[in-house]
């Protein structure tokens, strides 16, 4: 249930620098205590390299999707 919070909390950041900065902001902050089940769930998604493994960002397919919907586009305006 920890892990499901945490990971909907870093779905909702938009890059994964800012991911690292919230887990990193969790561990730092001292009022949450170092047997808190968010902080331990932290610990684990770091020593895993979760948020590079699961938010990996493929740029060629990024590039294919904005060319293809671009290219979409000028055909719907053509055909007007």
């Amino acid at each position: 249930m920890v892990f499901q919070n945490l990971i909907k909390e870093l779905d909702a950041l938009s890059s994964n620098k800012e991911r690292k900065e919230y887990i990193n902001a969790i561990l730092r902050n001292p009022n949450i205590s170092r047997d808190s089940l968010k902080r331990i769930a932290c610990i684990a998604l770091i020593e895993d390299n979760f948020i590079d493994k699961y938010y990996k960002y493929d740029f060629i397919d990024f590039i294919k999707k904005r060319v293809s919907k671009t290219l979409n586009f000028f055909m719907r305006f053509l055909k007007k």
